[in-house]
């Protein structure tokens, strides 16, 4: 049986162990190595030193097999550069889940807090002192050249009314004759104003006495038509009053009785039924004796007499209910004749007290009216005296004009010379102004520069006292205790980010430079069973992990050396549920694969005098006997085990016998590669 056949079934993993290739090398043998009856014995030794095996198309992978951990996709410490510091509380404990941002742990600030108000206090301190000097220095540089503009302005101002004043008081004085006038004019015309106002006060002071006799007359119509509806609401409580008295009363008592009547005529009629029944019975009843006949005669003729008597009392009753509760109908329809009284009562006072709103309206309205013209006549009085003192002024105005003219003309020389003065004034303070606003200039700042150094730093020592989680994720240590003196450095809370999962694992210094990042690995733990997980090379470190720093102890496999290379692999979601970080992982690193590739064993294939390689044919004769044909095949390596090997080159084929060569023959070792044949 040949070996292919052997291993047909598909995707089967195998190891190849020492014992499986002595196992293959020796089927290829028995099969390959055929003893020809009736051949030489030249021809049948060399038949027996020629061994085969068959080039078969298989899948081919070239695997590392390691140990490693699950780690979480992210572990963070947590710590702060403050020191000496009592920790006030601690907000998580091993276990606890967190988001970004969420407080770990506050630590004392009150010292902090003092020294920056410190800070602050100096900071504003010194603020305040360099604005002032420099504000003082703008201010006095804005003042030098605004005073001297105003003051040359205010000279050439003078210096040109100056010359102006001849004219105008000449002017002004025509004016101020015009205005006197005009003056005159208006004390006429207010006089008249505040003749109308009177008249118009006196015909308001009218109005608001007839307005104040309809309010008179309304409010009296009201008082009557509000004592009537508190009649008319007292009728309508004492009816209710009688009627719950007499419901309660005699109709009740009435109706108990008609109704024990009732039951005291129901009681007899029954009596005398049974009595009429019990007499027919004796009479049907031939043994029944003559007195008892007569006791049931009796006895029906008292039931009768008891039952026409119960009657008579049960009439007696109704009658006297049904008197009482039609006087108790005509109570309740006396009620109701009240209220609808009551209600046209209502509706009479809420009319006259519409119309006494309306009188109380109307006289308030003609007060305010009276008002009016009041003010308008003080308006007018106001006017007319106004009016006089703007009389008396405009004639002393004019006088005043008159005299100034004479004053105008000493003040032209005057304002000449202050000209000059002030322009030669002006522009010395300005100069001096403008250096002294320079030298602020360049000190500025010099007073809060180390103030505000302060306050930044306190201010950042008191940000870094509140511990905040860097991440989402599990809080897997904590490394402080409440009410404990923190030390600088030391690490708080340790956070792990097990929303995903990964591998690490370390890879000996023989096998590293064989894989790379984004190789496909699979993953296996003892808490999925058989089941495989998808993963993938995310990390390959450059340096052995004794000096890459990468791993802290989290990550370590436990298999490591000094000249390992710590490597990472993710894993794809699915299998969150049944992870937990330090579960130990197998993974199984692809290295290379290639499908449906044809292969051989290692040692099957040759080496010309040139440095290429071949494989040499074998061929079967016409009675199944091996031979060699001598035909060499070039070929290149694929994917190289250490048993198999993929060939490629012109000529192969699957199923193809190829000569094995004697000096290959022998025990070779087998890594333990694993193979996935068809």
């Amino acid at each position: 049986m040949k070996l292919k056949e052997v291993l047909k079934e598909k995707k089967v993993k195998i190891a190849v162990p020492v014992t499986l290739f002595l196992v293959s090398t020796i089927a290829a043998t028995s099969l390959a190595t055929v003893a020809r009856a009736g051949v030489p014995n030249g021809a049948e030794d060399m038949a027996n030193t020629v061994n085969t095996t068959t080039v078969i198309k298989q899948d081919l992978q070239k695997t590392i097999s390691l140990n490693g951990t699950i780690t979480a996709l992210d572990s963070q410490s947590v710590a702060s550069e403050l020191a000496g510091v009592k920790v006030n509380s601690l907000k998580v404990r091993v276990g606890d889940r967190v988001k970004k941002g969420d407080v770990i742990a506050v630590l004392d600030t009150t010292s902090i807090e003092n020294s920056l108000k410190q800070a602050k206090d100096a900071l504003e301190i010194a603020k305040k002192k360099d604005a002032l000097e420099l504000a003082t220095a703008q201010r006095n540089y804005d003042s030098a050249v605004e005073v001297a503009r105003i003051q040359t302005e205010r000279a050439q101002r003078e210096a040109d009314k100056a010359d102006r004043a001849y004219d105008e008081a000449v002017i002004a004085a025509n004016n101020a004759s015009a205005e006197s006038t005009n003056a005159t004019n208006a004390v006429g015309e207010k006089t008249a104003a505040e003749n109308d106002a009177k008249n118009a006060v006196s015909s308001a002071n009218d109005d608001v006495n007839k307005t104040g006799d309809k309010l008179s007359s309304a409010q009296s119509a009201y008082d009557e038509a509000s004592q009537n509806l508190t009649e008319k609401e007292g009728n309508v409580t004492s009816l209710k009053e009688d009627y719950t008295n007499f419901v309660n009363g005699d109709l009740k008592d009435a109706q108990k009785r008609n109704n024990d009547a009732s039951d005291a005529l129901k009681k007899a009629n029954d009596d005398l039924k049974t009595a009429q029944d019990n007499k027919t019975a004796l009479d049907n009843d031939s043994e029944a004796t003559e007195q008892q006949k007569k006791e049931a005669q009796d006895a029906l003729d008292k039931a009768k007499n008891d039952a026409a008597v119960a009657q008579g009392a049960a009439d007696e009753a109704s009658k006297t209910y049904s008197e009482l509760k039609t006087k108790a109908d005509n109570l309740k329809t006396k009620i109701e004749n009240a209220e609808k009284s009551y209600k046209k009562a209502l509706e009479k006072k809420e009319s006259r007290e519409e119309k006494l709103g309306d009188a109380q309206k109307a006289n308030d309205n003609a007060k305010s009216n009276l008002e009016a013209k009041q003010n308008d006549l003080t308006e007018a009085q106001n006017n007319l005296a106004e009016a006089k003192s703007k009389q008396s002024e405009a004639q002393s105005d004019a006088e005043s004009k008159k005299e100034s003219v004479n004053t105008a003309k000493e003040n032209v020389e005057k304002a000449g010379e202050s000209l000059e003065d002030q322009k030669r004034e002006g522009t010395k303070n300005v100069a001096d102004s403008k250096d002294s606003f320079s030298e602020s200039q360049l000190t500025q700042g010099s007073n809060s520069v180390q103030a505000q150094q302060e306050v930044d730093k306190y201010q950042q020592e008191l940000e870094k006292a509140t511990i905040v989680a860097p991440c989402d994720g599990l809080v897997t240590a904590v490394g402080v205790k409440e009410g404990a003196i923190y030390d600088n450095g030391n690490e708080i809370a340790r956070i792990q980010d097990d929303s995903a999962y990964k591998v690490s694992a370390t890879v000996d210094q023989y096998d590293i430079c064989n894989i790379k990042e984004g190789l496909t690995v699979k993953v296996k733990t003892d808490s999925v069973g058989d089941e495989e997980m998808e993963g993938s090379l995310t990390f390959v470190s450059p340096i052995p992990g004794s000096a890459s720093g990468q791993q802290d102890s989290s990550s370590q496999s436990g298999s490591g050396t000094g000249s390992d290379y710590p490597i990472e692999v993710s894993i794809k979601k699915g299998f969150e549920d049944r992870l937990r970080i330090g579960m130990t992982a197998k993974i199984t690193i692809l290295e290379q694969e290639s499908k449906n590739a044809l292969t051989v064993p290692d040692n099957c294939v040759q080496t010309a005098e040139d440095g290429s390689l071949f494989v040499e044919k074998a061929l079967y004769d016409e009675n199944g006997n091996v031979m060699a044909t001598g035909e060499r095949i070039t070929v290149t390596y694929g994917i190289k085990t250490d048993y198999y090997v993929e060939i490629k080159g012109s000529g192969l084929e699957e199923g193809m016998e190829i000569l094995v060569p004697s000096e290959s023959d022998g025990m070779n070792e087998a890594s333990g590669q694993e193979v996935i044949q068809e």
